[in-house]
């Protein structure tokens, strides 16, 4: 078996970077984007293990549907196939009541503020990886 994939979901190029380096140095193998069709599109053909998401991404998309990370969080699961789940870390500054509403709703594994120490989500991905598959 390889290396766990990890989908990394983030328009902030710096943001981005230090994930992704954090994430390879931990030992996954991280693919990387930074809008919501792609999301989609690699969530469906790379079979990610996890992915991080940031909600705020630019709102554009082919069919102007998916336009940001909330998109990506609300169709995703319509759009794979019930055994190609996989936990959603949602990475996001946004703490608005609409925000929080919304997550409560749509419920991703986890959500990891912005700013914190990046060792904590490489901890919560280990969690993320370690919990047991749906039946």
């Amino acid at each position: 078996m390889g290396k766990p994939k990890i989908l990394i979901v983030e328009d902030n190029e710096v943001v981005l970077r230090m994930l992704e380096a954090k994430l390879s140095g931990a030992g996954y193998d991280v693919v990387a984007v930074a809008n919501s069709t792609e999301a989609i599109t690699l969530a469906q053909t790379e079979s990610p293990d996890v992915m991080i998401l940031d909600l705020g991404l630019p709102q554009k998309d082919m069919f102007n549907t998916i336009r940001d990370g909330f998109g990506v969080l609300s169709w995703l699961p319509r759009l794979l196939d019930e055994n190609a789940t996989f936990p959603i870390i949602v990475h996001t500054a946004d703490e608005s009541p609409d925000t929080l509403a919304f997550l409560q709703k749509h419920k991703p594994y986890a959500v990891f503020q912005k700013g914190r120490d990046l060792n904590e989500l490489v901890s919560l991905v280990r969690q993320a990886l370690a919990r047991p598959k749906a039946a």
